[in-house]
């Protein structure tokens, strides 16, 4: 039996387990994704009801064999994040892209430090924020293509023009790929700096065709649940 002790941590998602559990995704520092149940949580007195919540940053133990082992220890470990309208949108894409990447028990210690890094960036209105967690999580799991040079001809990106893209092959200085993609949207996003509206839009195109092909052909339900949002938004102003 495997025992971890005050490990940090971030609940992904919850549903209930038998009369008072609950089954628990958790993003641990230095484990990974984490299947969890904690018993006794669910009630009015019931212990931890309080703590065990999205946004809330945690330290959590656990025990146990196999894939879902049993939680013995949490607290919270600082200030919950608050997140509203777009940005509590945008917060739940995260949850669901990591829980269709990440294999259970496959520890990504710097992408804990990203997951923290983009809910602060949300709830301050980084309009950055999505598209740098995108990014870096693509290049924490192995999939991320490089932006400053073309993968066909080795040769430096340049402002002055457009590329091919696509997933496989990455940036195309001769070939079409799978989008055109200008020059100065690639170097933004080698960098992580987006000077404007329409570049941001842009590299999110681009890191939204990257991902794709590791969603296992589903479509996400938080980008149709946004959408949806923003339609609702727009129509009542």
């Amino acid at each position: 039996m495997s025992r971890i002790a005050l490990e940090p941590a971030w609940v992904l998602h919850t549903r209930p387990w038998r009369d008072t559990s609950m089954m628990l995704e958790v993003l641990s520092r230095d484990h990974g994704r984490v299947g969890l149940i904690a018993r006794g949580v669910r009630g009015p007195r019931a212990r931890w009801r309080g703590v065990l919540q999205t946004f809330q940053p945690l330290v959590l133990s656990w025990s146990g064999r196999g894939e879902l082992a049993t939680v013995s220890g949490c607290e919270a470990d600082g200030p919950s994040i608050t997140l509203r309208d777009e940005a509590l949108m945008s917060a739940w894409y995260l949850h669901e892209v990591l829980l269709r990447l990440l294999q259970r028990n496959d520890p990504h210690p710097p992408l804990f430090a990203v997951y923290g890094t983009a809910l602060a960036g949300l709830a301050s209105g980084n309009p950055s924020a999505l598209r740098v967690f995108e990014k870096r999580l693509l290049d924490e799991l192995g999939w991320g293509p490089v932006y400053d040079h073309a993968s066909d001809d080795g040769t430096p990106v340049t402002t002055e023009r457009s590329y091919g893209f696509s997933p496989d092959r990455g940036v195309l200085a001769q070939g079409k790929g799978d989008m055109e993609v200008r020059g100065a949207v690639l170097l933004a996003l080698a960098h992580e700096q987006f000077p404007d509206a329409h570049t941001l839009n842009e590299a999110r195109r681009v890191l939204q065709l990257a991902i794709e092909p590791h969603l296992g052909g589903r479509p996400l339900e938080s980008r149709a649940l946004l959408r949806q949002w923003r339609a609702r938004r727009s129509q009542s102003v």
